[in-house]
């Protein structure tokens, strides 16, 4: 991958069209991964140099509130909305909620204009201004274009066909996509037969369900099953546990449809087929799979409780990515983006794209030099370690809880009770901090890693405290990987990527207002990982436990202090803290 340069200017007054003209340098027709500091202002500005440059431009984001906060608040852009939206399909949720976790269906274009809600519906942005230059659509939605045949989808294919440049924001979400899986050992399936007699597609699926079972558990003297539960008692749960089944070809894409549309009739009468909502998520995921040529068993540990998976095909985002960009827009340059950007393996995006096309890297240097963190985010911030690390089972976790509550209104208090984040590894920790506190400090917003709020966005709440680190299970990445070690670089990359990303949203992007996260279970040298970023971010084990984390060169990092520690033994609200350097 090869380097650019490009000449930056200067001066006080400078910033904000520097960084617009910075950004439009991208736009010269070749393939991009740009490496970034998080709030460094990419997104807006980019937005802002394609509206100017004339271009046919799509902006594709892994959430609507990066759209709608970001994307739309810098130019005219107009959206390409999720069948979500439409004013039907959400009276049908309210009606029968188990759609919720299904994909939506349009009414046809013709119905849709004879609609009462046509006037006012964004879903029908696009069909009003097909030719628009700036577009922006969600990672999901083009998922849902590419999957389906439907007159609808057909459409927006045909208006997407002719982009100059595709950007695709937070770039890094498309590596740890969700997987579909279905315990091995599960019962529900095995019982959903005799209620679905009406249902012809639907029983198929179950039929091929149970030959995936016999394929991977034959009636011989090997089992793959048994060998891996022979591997677990022998090795333990850290260990390499993947097994790779060839399961035939997949079913065709019109039975697929045919499926998923069946599907949606038992969401709508639950009630009456005695259908759950568990078993309709479970029908939904083996649809998913059946479309696999192959299966994976992995074990996957999840609050404490283990079991294997049949897991399916994967990247589905990335595969809606690689054939829209195959079929669909051949000559459009992509540009990949992101505060938190690795590559799981080499050339990871290059393949991505999956066409001969020179792939240019922004790397750090030229960060700094031509598209640097003009307004000093990182310098603004400061992060506050702690002694100890949160880690462990949920109940672990758990039973630090009174301790985490006491250092939070400590924490609250010292800081004149201002406007607080705390970020709480799941949401059932989220709730019971939430309960626990938010009558008396009513100044705290609860959030918790992974939510829309703590990716791409914005906030005005400039302190934030960070209960412990983003969680993901020991083997989640099992199924995205060929290895154990490999499998471990991803999980540890997520959980830095995920957790930087949400600390970042205290930042000022202005660079005016200083910025601080103190952190309640995780240690300096875990904050150090966290926020090291750059190109070629690597991965390396250290013994059985550590990592180290390195990077070709480092983007610029706030400083990390020692444990926040209250000028006032008796804990007197309106007390500053004592700053102390962490040194490593």
């Amino acid at each position: 991958m090869s380097k650019k340069s490009i000449p930056s200017g200067d001066g006080k007054g400078f910033f904000d069209e520097r960084r617009i003209a910075l950004a439009a340098s991208s736009l010269d027709g070749k393939d991009y991964v740009v490496y970034k500091i998080t709030r460094a202002g990419f997104t807006i500005s980019f937005v802002i140099a394609a509206e100017r440059s004339g271009k046919c431009v799509l902006l594709v984001s892994p959430t609507k509130k990066i759209i709608s906060s970001t994307m739309k608040a810098a130019a005219d852009v107009v959206g390409i909305y999720g069948n979500s939206a439409c004013e039907y399909n959400k009276r049908a949720v309210m009606k029968y909620p188990l759609l919720k976790h299904l994909p939506m269906s349009l009414p046809s274009m013709e119905d849709c204009e004879k609609c009462k809600f046509a006037d006012e519906c964004c879903i029908l942005d696009i069909e009003r201004d097909p030719d628009a230059p700036l577009k922006s659509i969600t990672s999901a939605k083009l998922v849902a274009i590419m999957l389906s045949d439907s007159e609808r989808s057909e459409f927006l294919r045909d208006v997407l066909r002719d982009e100059d440049c595709i950007l695709i924001d937070e770039a890094h979400s498309l590596i740890t996509g969700d997987v579909p899986k279905i315990p091995f050992r599960d019962m529900i399936l095995a019982g959903l037969g005799a209620r679905l007699a009406g249902y012809p597609t639907l029983r198929m699926a179950l039929r091929g369900w149970q030959d995936i079972l016999n394929k991977i558990n034959p009636r011989e003297d090997y089992s793959d099953y048994e060998d891996l539960e022979r591997e677990i008692e022998e090795c333990g749960t850290d260990y390499r546990l993947i097994r790779e089944v060839e399961v035939g070809g997949g079913i065709h894409p019109e039975f697929y449809r045919k499926m998923h549309g069946e599907l949606k009739q038992v969401a709508r009468h639950s009630d009456e087929l005695g259908v759950g909502e568990q078993e309709v998520i479970l029908l939904r995921d083996l649809i998913d799979i059946l479309g696999s040529e192959k299966v994976r068993l992995s074990y996957i540990t999840t609050d404490g409780v283990g079991q294997i998976y049949v897991c399916g095909a994967i990247g589905q985002k990335n595969g809606a990515i690689k054939s829209y960009l195959k079929d669909c827009a051949r000559k459009a340059a992509v540009i990949f983006v992101s505060g938190t950007l690795y590559e799981p393996y080499p050339n990871f995006f290059r393949d991505l794209i999956g066409r001969e096309k020179i792939m240019d890297v922004i790397e750090p240097e030229v960060v700094q030099a031509t598209f640097p963190d003009l307004c000093n985010t990182n310098s603004k911030m400061i992060i506050y370690a702690d002694t100890f690390r949160l880690s462990g089972q949920i109940r672990h976790k758990l039973a630090r809880l009174p301790d985490i509550i006491a250092s939070i209104k400590e924490i609250s208090e010292s800081k004149h009770n201002a406007p607080i984040r705390v970020l709480s590894p799941n949401i059932d920790i989220r709730n019971r901090l939430y309960e626990a506190l938010h009558h008396d400090y009513p100044n705290i917003f609860f959030d918790y890693y992974r939510s829309v709020d703590t990716i791409g966005v914005e906030s005005n709440i400039r302190i934030t405290i960070a209960v412990g680190l983003a969680e993901v299970p020991k083997n989640a990445y099992d199924c995205l990987s060929d290895s154990y070690e490999e499998s471990q670089t991803i999980r540890v990359n997520d959980v830095h990527a995920w957790t930087w990303q949400a600390w970042s949203r205290c930042k000022d992007p202005a660079g005016i207002e200083p910025s601080e996260v103190y952190c309640i279970g995780v240690k300096p040298e875990d904050i150090e990982k966290v926020i090291t970023w750059g190109p070629n971010r690597t991965v390396t084990r250290l013994g059985k436990y550590g990592y180290q984390v390195t990077c070709d060169e480092e983007l610029p990092k706030p400083a990390v202090m020692a444990p926040f520690v209250s000028a006032d033994p008796n804990l007197t609200p309106c007390a500053d803290p004592i700053l102390t350097p962490y040194l490593s």
